[in-house]
C-alpha cells in the first residue's frame, strides 16, 4: 500500500469513526463497557479528534497528488 492509499483509508476510517460519535451525541445511546458507562463528553472529545484527524489526512491526501 503506498502513502496516498494510506491517507485516503485512514481518513474515511477517522471520518466512520467521528460519524459514530456524532450519531450518538444525537441519538442519546448510552455506551456500555461491562460495568462501565462511558459518559457523553466522551464523545465530544472523540468526534473533535476524529474530524480533526479525518481533516488532516484528506489534506494531507489532496497534496500528495
Amino acid at each position: 500500500m503506498n502513502a496516498r492509499a494510506y491517507l485516503g483509508l485512514s481518513s474515511a476510517i477517522f471520518g466512520l469513526a467521528a460519524l459514530a460519535h456524532a450519531l450518538r451525541l444525537l441519538q442519546g445511546w448510552s455506551l456500555h463497557l461491562g460495568p462501565l458507562t462511558v459518559p457523553p463528553w466522551a464523545s465530544w472529545v472523540g468526534l473533535l479528534a476524529g474530524a480533526t484527524l479525518c481533516a488532516w489526512g484528506l489534506a494531507l491526501y489532496r497534496r500528495s497528488a
